[in-house]
């Protein structure tokens, strides 16, 4: 299943000014994916908005948060289910006949 993380921090928390720690905690999180057998398919940051967004496809919660580990006290995460729109309004049209 698809979903959309956004994960926010305060500036006072931002990693901008110390690239290690950056590369060791949201540079992680696509490997962190791979290793709970999770695929990313996608990630974006917003430096001046302190937002970092992924779109990962996974099979089950622990796999979400395995792959969320290296920045799970970094800030907060949004994480929203996503469908595919065509297949959906598809599925609306068949259900109406």
């Amino acid at each position: 299943m698809l979903f959309h993380i956004t994960h926010t921090h305060e500036p006072a928390q931002c990693l901008y000014r110390d690239p290690e720690r950056l590369a060791a905690t949201f540079g992680a999180v696509p490997a962190a994916m791979e290793a709970a057998g999770a695929r990313m398919v996608g990630s974006w940051v917003n430096g001046a908005a302190h937002a970092f967004y992924y779109v990962v496809d996974v099979d089950s919660h622990e796999q979400l948060l395995a792959g969320l580990d290296p920045i799970v006290d970094r800030g907060h995460a949004d994480i929203r289910p996503l469908t595919d729109l065509m297949a959906t309004v598809r599925s609306l049209q068949d259900r109406r006949g």
